[in-house]
């Protein structure tokens, strides 16, 4: 007996001991998940919830204002207001949708379409002028609110607008400066706040400004004078070639600093969502072409700097036509034998490629790149791409030959607008830029923005030598005669090239792009300028329809920018 309730004993203490470690392993599943939720529960687990008590709305931020740099506005915020609707509190729909329509410049239809559904909250109208609020302090309407919030404006209309872009109705940016400087610029917004109660109806919504701020202002390097000179004649040019569209660029080879940026037809950012997403494209970061005889000025450092050629070279040009492999090279005009320097003075395709193949693809494509052609300029525009430059690697000798003379290759002009820096500042390498400051509210200096520092990628003897050259293409015998600005020694390259068709995979015969880029004056240079006309249709050729517009940039350019035209028989530097 004793023994049975020893044993009887013994079991009901094991099962205390299951239960007790049961309730205990409850406790410890309990208490984790108690902890989980307490500390960390899973964002999106915690937005289900607060979603279904109410929602949490950013209002359009004060962005901070864009300047150029000399202080003049180029976009700034400023206070608006929107109004929303509980469509469920809104007792008359018909009756406030024809008194709202005039008020936020819609029609009754669309008011009432969203005072029809079945949400708790919905937008009438955003950023409509503070007016809108004084009609309806004067007659208020169950279940519609109107909230202060920021609007952004472009008082200069389309001047650099696919370099400034634009905001979206939340005041974010969304192209151009206003998006590569969003973090700065934007601010922290003021946020409406909606509370429902368990069956989704609004019970309370009031706005928060606790964190609101304004965002930092922006001073460009861009001035709008010379933006202006950029637009009036590169628009003249347009017109007067017959051309799709244009580009056309100024930079201080010293700092890489953009002093211009033209892109042809431009647009309104006050209104941009009026025109097709093609409008807002910023074609000099974008678009790679082939640059033609542009890149002759790169062949040319190369031969100089290697010893490959020299001055005193004398090259057999063909009389303008040259049998290549499957391929016949051909020339403007028909050229015996020329120096040289006279190969690119004239332009010549034919012995461009005969010094190309002499120099070698390794060598020309470590100067292609020692150019930056090929990669990102690192510019603080959004969208920029590389271009395509294939490994020298792969390519033939008639590879080779095309690309000696600009074709085969693809750049973007701001690759071009760096590349020629390098010429105009004694061979040096700078980033091509459009940020320079940054300021409070007050316009008050809060930073410079600093950028890489120039660096030395060729010798400035070597440049000296190529820029006597480049200075022949901007005489009366260079295909740059039209450039010729009396009083001023400027120097540049001409470019005339085809078009690839990317649905063919081949060379357009009837479609290309007109160049021109240079600087000046060749002792002291004061700017970079690129023109580039797209499908010109009145002359094909950069030194007709492009070198005249390079010539009247420069005529009013280098004056304003403190470079004088030198008097008959006096220098000056």
């Amino acid at each position: 007996m004793t023994g049975w309730s020893t044993s009887m004993a013994e079991s009901v203490r094991r099962r205390l001991r299951l239960v007790t470690a049961i309730v205990a392993a409850c406790f410890v599943v309990v208490a984790g998940r108690a902890f989980t939720l307490a500390f960390l529960t899973d964002t999106g687990l915690v937005d289900r919830v607060r979603r279904q008590q109410g929602d949490v709305i950013e209002l359009a931020p004060r962005r901070g204002k864009i300047l150029d740099r000399n202080g003049t506005l180029l976009a700034l915020s400023r206070r608006m207001v929107s109004v929303s609707a509980h469509p469920r509190k809104v007792v008359d729909k018909v009756g406030t949708a024809r008194f709202l329509a005039p008020l936020v410049g819609q029609s009754p239809a669309e008011v009432l379409r969203e005072l029809r559904k079945e949400k708790s909250f919905v937008w009438i109208a955003r950023q409509v002028p503070p007016s809108v609020r004084d009609a309806l302090d004067a007659h208020p309407i169950e279940g519609v609110a109107v909230v202060s919030e920021y609007k952004r404006f472009y008082p200069q209309g389309s001047m650099a607008s696919q370099a400034l872009g634009f905001v979206g109705l939340d005041g974010v940016g969304l192209e151009g400066i206003e998006l590569s400087y969003d973090a700065m610029l934007r601010g922290k917004p003021s946020t409406l706040v909606i509370t429902r109660d368990g069956v989704g109806n609004v019970i309370y919504d009031h706005v928060s400004d606790a964190y609101e701020s304004e965002g930092e202002g922006l001073v460009l390097s861009i001035d709008l004078n010379v933006q202006s000179l950029l637009d009036q004649k590169l628009n003249e040019g347009i017109k007067s070639s017959g051309a799709r569209r244009g580009w056309a660029m100024a930079m201080d080879p010293a700092t890489g600093e953009i002093l211009a940026w033209s892109v042809q037809p431009a647009f309104d950012p006050n209104a941009f969502r009026q025109l097709p997403a093609e409008r807002w494209k910023n074609h000099p970061i974008t678009d790679a072409l082939d640059p033609g005889s542009t890149l002759k000025a790169v062949l040319l450092t190369a031969a100089l700097e290697t010893g490959t050629f020299n001055e005193r070279a004398r090259l057999f040009c063909e009389n303008g036509e040259y049998k290549f492999y499957d391929r016949v090279i051909h020339d403007f005009k028909k050229y015996g034998e020329l120096s040289f320097p006279q190969v690119f003075q004239l332009s010549s395709n034919i012995c461009a490629a005969k010094i190309g193949l002499k120099v070698g693809a390794k060598t020309l494509y470590e100067f292609i790149h020692k150019f930056g052609l090929g990669e990102r300029t690192g510019i603080d525009l959004p969208g920029e791409i590389r271009g395509l430059v294939s490994s020298y690697r792969s390519w033939t000798p008639v590879d080779l030959a095309n690309i000696s003379y600009g074709q085969g290759l693809a750049v973007t002009p701001i690759q071009m607008v760096a590349a020629f820096a390098v010429f105009a500042n004694g061979g040096l390498s700078v980033q091509p830029h459009v940020g320079k400051r940054v300021t409070d509210g007050r316009d008050r200096l809060l930073r410079e923005i600093e950028f890489p520092a120039p660096r030395r990628v060729l010798p400035a003897e070597l440049i000296a030598r190529v820029n006597r050259i480049l200075e022949t293409v901007i005489t009366p015998e260079g295909t740059g005669r039209m450039a010729v600005l009396e009083g001023y020694r400027l120097a540049g390259k001409t470019g005339t090239a085809q078009k690839f068709d990317p649905e063919t995979g081949l060379y357009s015969k009837d479609d290309y792009v007109a160049s021109f880029v240079g600087f000046g004056p060749v002792d002291a240079p004061r700017a970079v300028v690129l023109v580039m006309l797209d499908e010109p249709q009145k002359s094909i050729y950069g030194g007709v329809v492009a070198a005249p517009l390079f010539r009247d940039i420069m005529s009013e350019l280098l004056p304003y920018l403190g470079a004088y035209p030198e008097m008959p028989g006096v220098r000056l530097s």
